[in-house]
């Protein structure tokens, strides 16, 4: 059975997507609705709207959340 791709997996691939200019654009010629809705979300978050910044953090950030059994430790060392 093919797994399916979650939204939160499209914004990942598409941030990281190097490009070398901000107003370049993300997807190529042909694309989802799924695809084209995450790039939305990462032009306004380029664009500095809060609400998008926040979103892209989170589902970012979720990568590493730790799985069923497992914990995660952050340790800042602060000078």
């Amino acid at each position: 059975m093919a797994r399916t791709k979650t939204f939160d997996a499209t914004v990942k691939k598409l941030c990281r997507k190097k490009i070398s200019d901000p107003e370049e654009a993300i997807l190529g010629p042909s694309f989802t609705v799924q695809q084209a809705i995450a790039a939305a979300i990462i032009k306004r978050a380029l664009g500095g709207a809060p609400d998008a910044v926040k979103l892209v953090r989170e589902i970012l950030d979720y990568q590493d959340s730790p799985s069923a059994g497992e914990f995660k430790v952050n340790i800042r060392v602060v000078d």
